[in-house]
């Protein structure tokens, strides 16, 4: 009876054993999971601080460019000059949605 009760005993400590380790598996390949999502979530976040700045050097080149059409008025009549600085506005005005877009992106990662 004693040998049945020690070798129960044995089994249930080896159980336990096997379900420790699984346990302890499951939560090292838990932790490679989040810090997987972790590393992607920081590459996307560097990824769209990139496209922000992109963006934002854009923009200001774009808003540069209305400088550049106002000087040069030899060259084209009052109109062709209003309808050029009314598509650099309508570009302006895209970059700018973009940045806006971008910056919410980021400010909610």
């Amino acid at each position: 009876m004693e040998e049945q009760n020690n070798a129960l005993e044995e089994q249930k400590v080896k159980q336990n054993q096997l379900e420790d380790a699984e346990n302890q598996r499951k939560t090292e390949e838990k932790n490679k999971e989040n810090e997987q999502l972790r590393l992607q979530r920081e590459i996307k976040k560097q990824q769209l601080k990139i496209e922000y700045d992109n963006a934002v050097t854009t923009l200001r080149v774009e808003k540069e460019k209305i400088a550049e059409i106002e000087r040069f008025k030899l060259l084209r009549s009052a109109y062709a000059k209003q309808e050029e600085l009314r598509q650099q506005y309508i570009v302006i005005r895209n970059w700018e949605n973009e940045v806006e877009r971008l910056e919410s992106e980021l400010k909610n990662y």
